[in-house]
């Protein structure tokens, strides 16, 4: 599994991609539901120690492929767990990397969705909530999700670029975040997504 992302990785390269919606979104907890599920690795010690190596060949995979591609600013779904990012081991948002931007939901009125997962690894968070989508075949849902608030920082990320195509992936990621409203929202402090503002530092920079 770590190698496909690689490969996926090496692909979107060669096209020339210059930022990239990455949904992907694994915790441990995750993991070891699956092992369960399928009925790999014994009892629930056995299933653990399988999970947290499993784990960690997926964080060292993803580290490898997404800080190789340091030219590539990949925006990143926080994850729908409803926990701190740093607890439950979420990849990639759980990665330090400077080219790795972590987006969480609120909802269209700013509210914290309930299934957002959250923390300091959580750089801004967009509109996740009942987000009007098109699936395979071309009927229209509307669909909840930090997967659907991701799409919306990578749309400002790649005007920020046609803009200004020398900006580095930092530069990028810098300036979405400087241009978001700072919030208080449930006892935390929050970045929420201001595209006009980024937008107005851009120019002003």
């Amino acid at each position: 599994m770590a190698g496909s992302h690689t490969a996926a990785l090496d692909c979107l390269r060669a096209a020339g991609a210059r930022v990239v919606n990455v949904s992907w979104s694994w915790s441990l907890s995750e993991i070891t539901r699956n092992l369960e599920v399928r009925g790999v690795g014994g009892d629930a010690e056995a299933r653990a120690a399988l999970a947290g190596e499993i784990h960690a060949i997926l964080a060292r995979g993803m580290r490898d492929a997404l800080g190789g591609a340091d030219d590539v600013l990949f925006v990143c779904a926080a994850g729908n767990t409803g926990e701190e990012v740093g607890r439950e081991g979420a990849l990639p948002a759980g990665l330090e990397l400077p080219n790795l931007l972590v987006v969480g939901a609120v909802d269209g009125a700013g509210a914290v969705t309930s299934f957002t997962s959250f923390g300091p690894e959580v750089d801004v968070f967009a509109d996740g909530a009942r987000i009007e989508s098109v699936i395979p075949g071309g009927a229209h849902l509307r669909l909840s999700g930090t997967s659907m608030a991701t799409p919306q920082v990578t749309n400002l990320a790649a005007k920020l670029l046609a803009l200004r195509p020398a900006l580095s992936p930092r530069e990028v990621s810098d300036l979405v975040v400087r241009g978001g409203e700072r919030v208080s929202r449930d006892g935390r402090e929050l970045v929420l997504l201001d595209p006009a503002r980024s937008l107005e530092l851009l120019h002003e920079g």
